[in-house]
This record gives C-alpha cells, sequence and structure tokens, in this order.
C-alpha cells in the first residue's frame, strides 16, 4: 500500500508540474490574442486535469478494492461473524470485491465490530448471509480493526 501511495504522490507531483508549465503559455496567447494556441493549451490543460482527477479517484477507492491481508508472524487467531456484506462492483481475478462488516471475538477480549475486504465468489458472499456467518480470521496484533477472514475455514 506504501507503494502505491508514493506512486500517487510522484503521479500528482507531475500532474501538476506539467499543469504549470503550460500555464504561462496559456496566459500569454490569450494576452497576444492567439486563439488557436490557447485553445491548444486549454484542451492540454482539461486532459491534464482529467488524468489527475483519474489517479485521486482509483487512489480514493483503493482500500475498496484491495483485500484485506494480515501477516502471519503479526497475527492473533480468531472468529468473524459476518453481519452484512456489500459488494464494491470491482473485480479481481474473476471474483467480486466485498467489504463485510464483521464482529471479531478473539480468546481473552471483548468482542468488536470492523470492516474486512475480500474478493470471494458471489456463491461465497451468498453464502454468508444465508446461515453460514462465522469463520475463523486472522487480526492484527498492532491494529486489531486489521481482520483477514479465512473463507476456507468456516465455524460449525
Amino acid at each position: 500500500m506504501v507503494g502505491f501511495l508514493i506512486l500517487q504522490a510522484f503521479l500528482g507531483i507531475v500532474v501538476l508540474g506539467v499543469f504549470a508549465l503550460i500555464l504561462p503559455g496559456f496566459v500569454e496567447a490569450i494576452r497576444d490574442r492567439k486563439p488557436g494556441t490557447a485553445f491548444g493549451s486549454l484542451v492540454i490543460m482539461l486532459a491534464i486535469a482529467g488524468i489527475g482527477w483519474g489517479i485521486f479517484t482509483v487512489a480514493s477507492r483503493y482500500k475498496e478494492i484491495v483485500p484485506t491481508r494480515v501477516d502471519r508472524a503479526r497475527a492473533v487467531n480468531c472468529t468473524a461473524d459476518i453481519l452484512r456484506a456489500r459488494d464494491s462492483r470491482s473485480r479481481l481475478n474473476g471474483d467480486s470485491v466485498y467489504r463485510f462488516h464483521v464482529r471479531v471475538s478473539t480468546p481473552g477480549k471483548a468482542p468488536y465490530e470492523t470492516d474486512s475486504t475480500a474478493a470471494v465468489s458471489p456463491l461465497v458472499a451468498g453464502g454468508s448471509g444465508a446461515g453460514r456467518t462465522g469463520y475463523a480470521c486472522r487480526a492484527d496484533r498492532d491494529h486489531p480493526k486489521k481482520v483477514e477472514i479465512l473463507w476456507d475455514h468456516p465455524m460449525p
């Protein structure tokens, strides 16, 4: 995730830099009454603004489309009860990405609620709302709200 944020920041700086390079030419073309040059500069600036908008739109959805993963070395075993499932309308390797609201129970601690994102088949997601609600999971030791549901380990 850190790599993606660095890439986002780099692309944002590039977009702003190119925009800043074109803006003086646009202003000069307007001042010198060169409509063709001004129009061309305006089109380029609008295209760059569109690219910047696209970058930040993808970045804002990043958390919803990337499945939650917990490092095994930092993990605490737990159980997760699925309370709600919401389709994020994204796909990853042919599976739909869902955002699950879960109640997490870890040994010796009070249960708490959090969200977890996973790419699962619609069959698994539908089954979670049709009676099968408990699954084994891993919670991050330092960030307990970060939970990875182990879909191949349903609880009885």
